[in-house]
């Protein structure tokens, strides 16, 4: 056969000889002409067992020498996926199968189409790569104690799922089963993070809103984060019309955003009634303190006030102040990119931020902004060092609660990393 051609037998022995550009091809096609029109006669002259014994290296060079040594596995059993690796050996069986007894061409045609219907059943599974509660992995807004324990006690009604893959006609049922099975569990709101998705065409969004009208229906809102990412995603949702019946208010830029909006939502709806003002002696910072030790605990204190967007302090400057929100929000962030910022955690009333400049000393290693007009009540270095000379168990004390605060903190970081690298 001419190399290039239907054939591949003699594209694949001319490319092992050494052949890389097209005048191989010429040349190949020119020997078969010189052959048939000048050299049959001389080629009846060729023993057949010399032209059996040439077919025979040419088969022997079409193996994959990396069959055989995957088949041995498969028999012993070590191998993680057999029945995929099964199903990839039989595919290239019945290929060489055709080859040899039917032709080359057909092999081809045969092996193209089984691996198209196998890539379409491996892809068709579920889409979700994870999924988790807020129970085990909370935004990073930080918040009082009383909070606290309502989303420990009711945060596994908020799920979260991580698509990954293409979301079209294969794998949207399985997405729609899982939201489900969330409904059916009793979940109050599903956040969908949209990071690893790398395709939805129009099936899968008009999936995404019938999962959105059906959750609408029991009073379950939907968020999307990462959505800003896939603008094909994006704009495929904004022609079924998904994004403006949900509007802007319920899409966000990460999944922490994301979930901070759904403990709002959670907390409004099991909260009753307002979060109790918290005396000092009742903040975690302050916990053990008598009336006596909490006055002298007051009077180290300086209350401060922050306009909304003003800077507490920034990444690089000198530590020696510990801060206590009263009212308002800050935030933590670091740079991130050429011009913009990640949020690492965010402070509300009744917690407390800065507090590691009370054990190091070191330069800050993040900025704090107020989110909003910030009220705080602020222990500086001089006014801790007093406590340690004045009232020495009462700063034993704060620096027992300190460490307990640190190692909650540790803690719940760990155990959303854990959940997370799943």
């Amino acid at each position: 056969g001419i190399t290039s051609g239907l054939n591949l037998g003699p594209s694949l022995i001319n490319r092992a000889f050494g052949a890389r550009t097209p005048l191989s091809v010429v040349v190949n096609a020119g020997v078969v002409l010189l052959t048939i029109c000048f050299l049959l006669p001389v080629l009846a002259w060729l023993p057949r067992a010399v032209l059996s014994g040439v077919i025979m290296v040419i088969a022997i060079q079409h193996i994959d020498a990396t069959t055989l040594p995957l088949l041995r596995r498969l028999l012993s059993g070590h191998f993680s996926d057999r029945r995929a690796m099964a199903i990839d050996l039989g595919v290239s069986l019945a290929v060489t199968l055709l080859a040899v007894f039917v032709d080359i061409v057909t092999a081809v045609l045969v092996g193209v189409f089984a691996a198209m219907m196998l890539f379409l059943l491996r892809i068709s599974g579920s889409v979700v790569r994870a999924s988790y509660t807020c129970a085990v992995v909370r935004s990073r807004q930080r918040r009082d104690p009383h909070d606290d324990a309502l989303l420990q006690e009711h945060g596994g009604r908020i799920h979260v799922l991580k698509l990954e893959g293409a979301i079209f006609f294969g794998s949207g049922e399985r997405l729609f089963e899982s939201v489900g099975a969330i409904v059916d569990q009793g979940g109050r709101c599903v956040i969908v993070d949209l990071c690893h998705v790398s395709d939805i065409d129009h099936t899968g969004a008009r999936l995404m809103l019938e999962i959105f009208t059906t959750l609408q229906a029991q009073g379950i809102p939907l968020l999307f984060s990462h959505l800003q990412h896939r603008a094909s995603g994006r704009q495929m949702l904004g022609d079924v019309g998904l994004l403006a019946q949900m509007g802007t208010e319920r899409i966000f830029q990460d999944t922490d955003r994301a979930l901070e909006w759904a403990e709002d939502y959670l907390l409004a709806d099991v909260r009753g009634v307002p979060a109790p003002d918290l005396a000092l002696q009742r903040q975690p910072l302050f916990e053990g303190f008598d009336a006596a030790q909490a006055t002298q605990v007051r009077a180290a204190l300086v209350a401060r006030h922050y306009a909304a967007g003003s800077v507490v302090f920034r990444q690089g400057d000198d530590a020696a102040e510990l801060f206590v929100i009263t009212g308002g929000s800050a935030s933590v962030q670091v740079p991130s990119g050429a011009d913009g910022s990640t949020r690492l955690a965010s402070f509300g009333p009744g917690t407390c931020f800065g507090e590691v400049a009370l054990f190091d000393r070191k330069p800050r290693s993040a900025t704090v902004v107020a989110d909003s007009a910030l009220d705080c009540l602020v222990l500086d270095e001089r006014a801790f060092a007093a406590l340690k000379v004045d009232a020495p168990a009462v700063a034993i004390q704060l620096l027992v609660n300190l460490g307990v605060q640190l190692a909650t903190n540790l803690r719940n970081s760990n155990r959303m990393v854990m959940e997370l690298g799943r």
